[in-house]
């Protein structure tokens, strides 16, 4: 139970009933110094490289490549990427902005197609992404979510870019980005399945791509049940005796303070929207006085994300936990299903734990501070 609610960062409200948050941006970066906090990797290679390698030679196909990896190192610097390593024809490359990284995996696609027009050995790339908290370590990184992007990449064919669902989430409600839905697999070295996409580059196939198949409402068979729960949870966050806000929209006022993220451990003085906040971080903790506003701002969170599930079920499933409500003879799956149920959507603990392992959640965890104490006692 300790261990989901291990918080990365904390967003401390001041005490204003209906505040604005204000933080400050961080301090500019050296270009050397590498993204923290919630990353978006993304690996690259080219697939079928020794065959050209043996034709061509080592000295020639070296050459042959070079533009290659000039496309990759300009367009990863144009649009933010650090390149964390290089392995032979392929890059390891890590974003702060999921939307970034997409788009550098789109114009590397088109780039390379472009660099090589005309020539049959043009390199093949296939690129596989995720995103995810970072463990950063003599310049490299190392953890689940780096583990998992490779293995993204495995499940990619050559001129194909493949993402997890988390990514596509993260980048929902951009209509530049268009989706088909590939498989859902159990990856090696991963306990669960995991919903992966086909990230379209190439224009006639966004062009021809209907609307459906850039959300996963034909091909999922939770999709009907999760409408269902979003349309309720939405619903519910706006009852008037939950809180003063009734569907109104709120700006919440605080200070964020992080260990190691991307907001400094500072007051802040720039008004940054909560919404903000989680896309940046797959974890946040709101902290604050008693009638601060932090379940206010949480049931208008929790409402933004129900209504874009509503409209797309392959977003992320938002799941408004009341820790007051946790009980030692719990675990967090006993708590998990709960919430989920008393809006209508039932699933067994090992479906939801491969939706946890998925990163298909968003958990809104009301009640952290009573927790807390009451751990305490």
């Amino acid at each position: 139970m300790t261990e989901p609610l291990q918080p990365t960062d904390e967003f401390l409200t001041e005490g204003s009933p209906l505040p604005v948050l204000e933080t400050m941006p961080p301090e500019a970066e050296p270009a050397s110094v590498l993204p923290w906090g919630t990353v978006t990797f993304l690996f690259s290679d080219v697939v079928g490289s020794s065959p050209v390698t043996e034709r061509r030679g080592d000295r020639q196909a070296r050459e042959f490549y070079r533009d290659h990896d000039l496309v990759i190192r300009r367009l990863a610097a144009e649009l933010g990427g650090h390149i964390v390593r290089q392995d032979g024809d392929g890059f390891f490359i890590s974003f702060r902005s999921t939307r970034q990284a997409l788009r550098c995996a789109i114009r590397i696609q088109r780039g390379l197609e472009q660099a090589y027009s005309g020539d049959a050995d043009r390199p093949r790339v296939r690129i596989g992404m995720h995103v995810g908290e970072t463990i950063e370590e003599g310049g490299d990184y190392y953890g689940t979510a780096v583990n998992m992007a490779a293995r993204v990449r495995g499940e990619a064919e050559a001129d194909q870019i493949v993402v997890s669902d988390l990514v596509r989430a993260l980048a929902s409600g951009e209509p530049e980005f268009r989706y088909r839905f590939l498989i859902e697999t159990v990856l090696r070295g991963f306990q669960g399945r995991v919903r992966l996409y086909e990230l379209l580059w190439r224009e006639d196939e966004i062009a021809a791509a209907p609307a459906s198949e850039s959300s996963s409402q034909t091909t999922d068979p939770d999709a009907a049940d999760l409408r269902r729960y979003a349309q309720a949870l939405a619903a519910w966050t706006t009852s008037d005796d939950l809180s003063e806000w009734a569907g109104r929209y709120v700006r919440l006022s605080g200070r964020v303070a992080a260990g190691r993220g991307v907001f400094a451990s500072q007051d802040a003085r720039l008004t940054l929207d909560l919404q903000e906040c989680i896309d940046r971080y797959l974890r946040l903790v709101i902290a604050g006085e008693s009638g601060s506003g932090k379940t206010t701002a949480l049931l208008e969170a929790t409402h933004r994300v129900a209504k874009m599930l509503v409209a797309d079920q392959g977003e992320v499933i938002p799941v408004f936990v009341q820790l007051r409500d946790w009980r030692k003879s719990k675990d967090f799956i006993d708590l998990l299903q709960e919430s989920l149920a008393v809006h209508g959507l039932v699933r067994g603990r090992e479906r939801l734990s491969d939706w946890l392992q998925a990163g298909r959640f968003l958990l809104i965890l009301d009640g952290y501070n009573e927790l807390v104490g009451s751990l305490a006692e």
